[in-house]
């Protein structure tokens, strides 16, 4: 029977037939960690579920669910080197990662019918910094943190709730739901491809916003006041050549207006409403 490396498996299931059949291994466990005022929560996923949740003041505890599978015993143990999973402590920053390091991520043969699901619940203090992600066959959930918030996917929605500070949302298929407790505290981008944006805030919360939409509309049950956006001037340079991209996007502010938030989307729809 092969044993987990993982830390701490309370459960180990492992399905594997003949020689060349697929093989499977779930484990589920926890991990609990001291921290101090002003934590960090650093998750990146590749395939699966990440939440956040608020929880103790000095904790960051994690419940883990992973399911390993390969083609064939031989790719199975590939898969542990090409992908791994780390978890740590380094600080005050509790770390989750899936994967290899991208600068030597196409390194060796290719890992036959590999893939390794984490699907994690964190519970954190209050004011923790926040900044996960997950690419396939997941979604992004975090509620009830007033810390900063960064939480990007690929192929997945973002769901976020009592914020009061964030850094980028973003997604490529994907919806986002921003609800904010608070005005908020900074500057903050919420952005997807294809999918729509649900911005929430709580009664008495102010804000700019800035939409910039190709194929959608806006829809808002809030009172609106239109705001004058200065259009966006970016240029790059290649082979002696500028390439300049021009951005104006509408804008609107809500109450008396403060911190701005940028909302795009180029398949989607913008709803603007109170919490």
């Amino acid at each position: 029977m092969r044993v987990s490396h993982l830390l701490s498996p309370v459960l180990l299931m492992m399905a594997n037939g003949a020689s060349g059949a697929p093989v499977v291994e779930t484990n589920e466990w926890t991990e609990s960690y001291e921290v101090v005022a002003q934590a960090e929560l650093f998750i990146d996923n590749i395939w699966g579920n990440v939440e956040v949740i608020r929880g103790s003041s000095d904790q960051i505890e994690l419940s883990l669910r992973s399911i390993r599978r390969a083609d064939d015993e031989e790719n199975f143990e590939y898969s542990l080197e090409q992908i791994p999973l780390r978890i740590g402590k380094f600080g005050n920053t509790v770390a989750v990662k899936v994967g290899r390091d991208q600068d030597d991520w196409w390194n060796g043969r290719r890992c036959e019918g590999c893939a390794l699901r984490l699907d994690v619940v964190v519970s954190v203090p209050v004011d923790a910094t926040i900044n996960v992600s997950t690419v396939n066959d997941g979604d992004v959930t975090v509620r009830g943190i007033r810390g900063d918030v960064t939480a990007t996917n690929v192929n997945g929605s973002i769901f976020t709730s009592g914020l009061t500070s964030c850094q980028t949302i973003e997604t490529v298929n994907g919806d986002i739901e921003a609800d904010f407790q608070t005005s908020p505290a900074n500057d903050c981008r919420l952005e997807t491809l294809n999918g729509d944006i649900a911005l929430k805030l709580s009664d008495g919360a102010d804000a700019d916003v800035e939409v910039d939409l190709v194929y959608g509309k806006i829809r808002s049950t809030v009172e609106l006041t239109p705001q004058s956006v200065p259009a966006r001037v970016e240029h790059t340079s290649e082979n002696g050549k500028r390439r300049y991209t021009i951005e104006q996007s509408a804008g609107f502010r809500i109450g008396s207006g403060g911190k701005t938030l940028i909302l795009k989307s180029l398949n989607g729809d913008v709803l603007v409403e109170r919490s």
